[in-house]
């Protein structure tokens, strides 16, 4: 038997940008079917499909380009104009890839998209995961659509990588000896239908919850002469500042006075949950959690592209 058409991940497009720089992705088919044995049965007699969940995610070294494509940190599909698409590349059997219009798409007209997590080690390089949810728009086509025999889009680029910087403020105080920083965006969606339609019809944003975890070996994290009391530090948009620095093609990194660095920034309560924890030969580790709150003004999480490191 052979082995039929085989595809790569090629990139995503929301809107009219191209994201590349894809590590990983997948395409949801959710799908419950429901099968009872009423009447003191063995055997099911009746099953039927109650509920599909469509939607895509991904994984992304393009961090920047990501979250400026969707402009606020979370955004309907349906205010772009041609939505958002993922794109398999046709593996071509005997060489690498095949050309012309024999590739695969998978669109998404209605629903959300929204960021869940970022993450960086030391020495490595950021990656975003960004998850697209759909939503039926009432037409006659699904919430996701297949499509076949089409030609992949311009643009593609690995344009940009980060990593993490050794200017990180909490609460002003500067956080050197950095093993990891992730940042879970927290952001709570439901996806909600009507009628026992089979497909959910529209999601909305329940909360928004963001915390950012560091780990390092640097005890005076907790050293309250230096850094952060057992209490814990306030945090605001001004002393709390986490830049991600950019790589130079060719070289190491963009220098700090160039504005081509990522910060996030925000209002919440940086601790220290973890003081020492150790084994065998491995130096000891700690760790800072930041969770956010609103100030009323600011998002409690906010982001700058293009900025300089200070």
């Amino acid at each position: 038997m052979a082995s039929g058409n085989t595809f790569r991940g090629y990139g995503v497009q929301i809107g009219d940008t191209m994201i590349g720089g894809i590590s990983s992705w997948e395409v949801r088919n959710e799908t419950e079917v429901r099968g009872e044995t009423p009447s003191g049965e063995v055997y099911v007699r009746h099953q039927s499909v109650t509920s599909q969940k469509h939607g895509f995610s991904f994984t992304t070294t393009d961090v920047s380009r990501a979250l400026l494509a969707m402009g606020t940190m979370w955004k309907a599909v349906e205010d772009f104009a041609f939505g958002a698409r993922m794109y398999g590349r046709k593996q071509l059997n005997g060489g690498s890839f095949a050309t012309g219009a024999v590739h695969r798409k998978w669109a998404i007209r209605k629903g959300m998209i929204i960021p869940r997590s970022l993450s960086v080690n030391h020495q490595g390089d950021v990656t975003l995961s960004i998850d697209v949810i759909a939503t039926h728009d009432g037409t006659s086509n699904p919430p996701l659509i297949v499509t076949d025999n089409v030609a992949l889009p311009s643009g593609l680029d690995d344009f940009a990588r980060y990593s993490m910087s050794d200017r990180t403020f909490i609460g002003g105080y500067m956080i050197t000896g950095k093993q990891s920083l992730s940042i879970d965006f927290g952001i709570n969606v439901v996806a909600e239908g009507a009628d026992s339609n089979i497909y959910d019809d529209r999601v909305s944003v329940r909360t928004f919850k963001p915390a950012v975890t560091i780990q390092g070996t640097n005890l005076e994290w907790s050293d309250e002469t230096y850094c952060i009391p057992l209490l814990g530090v306030p945090c605001n948009h001004a002393n709390t500042k986490i830049y991600l620095r950019r790589r130079a093609k060719g070289a190491t990194f963009v220098g700090n006075e160039t504005p081509q660095h990522m910060c996030f920034s925000g209002k919440g309560l940086a601790v220290i949950p973890q003081l020492a924890e150790g084994s065998g030969e491995d130096l000891a580790t700690c760790s800072i959690n930041l969770t956010f709150d609103y100030d009323g003004t600011n998002e409690p999480l906010v982001i700058t592209h293009n900025t300089t490191i200070t």
